[in-house]
């Protein structure tokens, strides 16, 4: 019997890792309804090829470029060539403060485990770590905060930071074995080659976000002051990623 099972090959799909902040995060409200599941982007590429890949999505809202750039450089050795990777890639000022060991984020697929062991510092109040320790001392929240803003007002718009990432991004970029597409929502000052930013997809496929939509309609699923993707783009976008990606 034992003989019989190690000649069994188990056939592991290739994969579609999703990496990036809330825009690679869930999707948006449907029209449907407030019990339909959310239009995501994401969900849409993967319909179109659920036969050949499995979705793995390591997003969370407000992420850092940093965690983001870490997650993908875990993730390199582990890629195939027919494998396909999109990150999503937030403005470079957001600070990220590391999380207890019981709220670390875990994502698991076949035999692999992709651990997140940060948060943002914004994003931390909504986890279930109340207090942050250095050196085993408690940090009061006002101290934190005072020093994290600090942190953001050095690097906002801050060439140096810009271009290092860029620099990094890059690198990363031509050590990546599989297909491969990187966009950002913001249109920073300095730019690479290798990133569609919110201009370049504006001018490419349009731009709609819950705010347009609750302008438009004045309720649900659009919301007021929301700037994510309505679920109009999320389908345009899915569509677009599906085209990105045809072979």
């Amino acid at each position: 019997m034992k003989k019989q099972l190690s000649g069994l090959k188990v056939n592991i799909k290739n994969k579609i890792f999703v990496l990036g902040d809330s825009f690679s995060h869930m999707g948006a409200p449907s029209p449907l309804g407030r019990d339909t599941p959310n239009v995501f982007w994401a969900d849409v590429l993967y319909e179109s090829l659920k036969d050949t890949h499995d979705l793995i999505v390591d997003s969370f809202p407000s992420r850092d470029v940093q965690t983001i750039i870490d997650n993908w450089i875990k993730l390199i050795p582990l890629l195939k060539n027919d494998d396909i990777l999109i990150i999503g890639i937030p403005f470079f000022t957001r600070f990220r403060v590391p999380l207890p060991k019981e709220d670390y984020m875990s994502v698991n697929w076949d035999s692999e485990t992709l651990v997140t062991r940060f948060v943002t510092h914004h994003s931390w109040y909504t986890t279930d770590s109340q207090v942050i320790y250095l050196n085993g001392n408690p940090i009061p929240k006002k101290e934190l905060d005072e020093k994290i803003k600090f942190f953001e007002q050095l690097f906002f718009n801050n060439e140096s930071v810009e271009k290092n990432h860029n620099e990094v991004i890059e690198s990363l970029y031509k050590l990546t074995p599989c297909n491969k597409y990187l966009f950002s929502w913001d249109n920073m000052e300095h730019k690479t080659d290798i990133i569609e930013y919110q201009k370049d997809i504006e001018n490419k496929i349009g731009w709609s976000t819950m705010h347009d939509l609750y302008t438009e309609i004045q309720g649900y699923p659009g919301a007021l002051n929301d700037f994510h993707w309505d679920y109009r783009f999320e389908k345009i976008f899915g569509n677009y990623m599906i085209e990105k990606f045809k072979k």
